[in-house]
């Protein structure tokens, strides 16, 4: 497939996809009433009476600068999913855009925006060169509080078979979802788990958890915050 798309053409392809992926038709320019007291009508790209979804088609600037109005349109979904009625499943689609420090476009927007991300969201990349699928996670549990930790000796960082064992349980838990492909980054590990300074434990863990993965980004040491890997499951 190419990978220069319109927004119509990316929307064509997308509801094909998603077709199978899902195993149920649907339609285009679907048609709900959304908003609080008022109710007024909106168009989402695709949808059924079980669906709403949106697709973008967004690539960097020529200079490889911040898509600044793309964002804010994102943000603009963001709030039109909120309004949707509860017993409707939301899926907000992107095309893998080229990478920047390592990042899509997609990933650059769920980091940046992931508070404003709700849980019940799916969202979903299509990498139009590969044909293919993939999940994006957003780190759910509350940002802590910066704090200034002194330097021990000793830390109460868990050992590599109390990290091995927490990824297995989130890679199941994906699994059991339907997800086909999932991508960790140790550094979201490392905040989740509370984790002081011991970034090689982490990346060991994620290499020998079992699973079968591609290394999407090394850092050049090997091992660091930044590690991120693409588990099949």
């Amino acid at each position: 497939m190419k990978n220069n798309l319109t927004g119509n053409e990316f929307e064509k392809i997308v509801k094909i996809i998603l077709e199978e992926y899902l195993k149920e038709k649907l339609e285009k320019q679907k048609k709900i009433e959304i908003g609080y007291s008022i109710k007024k009508e909106h168009k989402f790209d695709l949808g059924n009476e079980n669906y709403i979804i949106e697709c973008k088609s967004y690539e960097w600037t020529k200079n490889k600068n911040n898509p600044s109005g793309k964002i804010s349109t994102l943000r603009e979904t963001i709030l039109y999913f909120s309004l949707v009625p509860k017993s409707y499943k939301k899926i907000l689609v992107l095309k893998k855009s080229s990478l920047k420090n390592n990042e899509t476009i997609f990933d650059y927007f769920i980091r940046l925006n992931s508070h404003l991300i709700p849980e019940d969201l799916i969202l979903l990349e299509i990498d139009m060169e590969n044909n293919g699928i993939v999940t994006k996670s957003v780190n759910l549990t509350k940002e802590l509080k910066k704090e200034k930790i002194k330097k021990k000796k000793k830390t109460d960082n868990p050992n590599i078979e109390e990290v091995r064992k927490y990824i297995i349980e989130q890679l199941d838990n994906f699994k059991k979802m339907g997800i086909k492909e999932i991508e960790l980054v140790s550094g979201n590990i490392i905040n989740e788990m509370k984790i002081i300074n011991a970034a090689p434990t982490v990346c060991s863990a994620m290499r020998s958890c079992g699973y079968e993965y591609e290394e999407i980004y090394s850092p050049p040491k090997g091992n660091g915050t930044r590690l991120k890997l693409r588990y099949k499951l």
